[in-house]
């Protein structure tokens, strides 16, 4: 139905026969042969480049990221650290490239790190983290994957922490990769009666393929005035779940679910995500409506399971 708009408690479907899609279905991306032999070559003109200014400093370690390796160098007693930090122009010109990052020490170690872009950039892929989401987190369904770190292990964060995420970048920084990446891994892992979603697309192309989804409360919502009755019903909702929760006498979703499940006088309620993808958009048109919506969601939402995803270009005092 369109109209999210109802004033009656949101409750879990019941799962019937919803089977979640299988992660077999996702690509995997595969290493490059290049990038060993690559770094080696750069390990070795960071040592002829400290050694020809008689620094006395080696490389012990290379770590390897999808987009950046990470060198670190180990200077010998008696050196000073700033030895090496100050030669950072020289070290960027043997290199061949400029965008290079000196940073000491790396916490945790007695090393310093040299950051440097790889040549080629190696893709990650969904498929790549999301085997990894059961067991780092088998039981939090709202774990997400975000990507890979400097060593190249999955990165990987708990919505249900945050408790709302705002993403903030220039045309084509990645804000909507980003968010089809959160929202897949919440698919991929929640059944209809475990999430339910609002999706608000300004822009009308970014959510057209998840039209038809059951775990949405609604279709894809791409004009102002409809976003702003839906986050209005949203408020509505938190204030009838903090109601349900005070009656049940507990503090958070998670308790009152736990009860659920051993009364069948209450209802189990699923987590709702807020899907905004360009919030500057809605700032520009109803202004008014969403803004106070917004500030009443991310001030308290969190305990009853309502969260949001918010994605802007600008990130600034006028549009948050």
């Amino acid at each position: 139905s369109s109209d999210v708009c109802s004033s009656d408690l949101i409750k879990s479907p019941k799962a019937g026969k919803y089977r979640l899609p299988p992660v077999s279905i996702l690509n995997r991306s595969h290493g490059k042969a290049f990038s060993r032999k690559s770094n080696e070559e750069r390990k070795r003109a960071i040592e002829q480049t400290l050694s020809s200014m008689d620094v006395d400093a080696r490389v012990v370690k290379v770590s390897k990221g999808p987009t950046v390796s990470l060198f670190e160098v180990e200077v010998g007693s008696g050196e000073k650290v700033r030895r090496v930090t100050e030669l950072e122009p020289e070290i960027a010109y043997a290199l061949g490239s400029p965008d290079i990052r000196i940073y000491s020490p790396i916490p945790g170690r007695q090393a310093i790190g040299i950051e440097v872009p790889n040549h080629i950039r190696d893709t990650v892929l969904l498929g790549d983290i999301i085997d990894r989401l059961d067991t780092i987190a088998p039981h939090n369904l709202l774990t997400v994957a975000v990507g890979k770190d400097m060593s190249g292990e999955p990165v990987v964060l708990d919505i249900a922490q945050l408790p709302h995420l705002l993403l903030a970048g220039s045309t084509g920084a990645g804000k909507s990769c980003c968010i089809n990446t959160i929202a897949c891994s919440l698919l991929f892992r929640c059944r209809p009666d475990q999430l339910r979603l609002i999706m608000i697309d300004p822009k009308y192309v970014e959510f057209t393929w998840y039209n038809g989804l059951p775990h949405l409360l609604c279709e894809v919502i791409n004009e102002p005035e409809p976003a702003s009755k839906a986050l209005t019903w949203a408020v509505r909702e938190m204030d009838i779940r903090y109601r349900e929760l005070q009656k049940a006498k507990v503090v958070h979703i998670d308790d009152y679910n736990a009860l659920a499940d051993k009364d069948n006088k209450l209802e189990p309620m699923p987590k709702i995500i807020i899907v905004i993808d360009e919030l500057g958009d809605l700032m520009i048109v109803a202004r008014r409506e969403v803004e106070s919506s917004i500030s009443r969601l991310t001030a308290k939402a969190r305990a009853v399971g309502i969260h949001m995803i918010i994605a802007t270009q600008r990130p600034s005092v006028d549009v948050i």
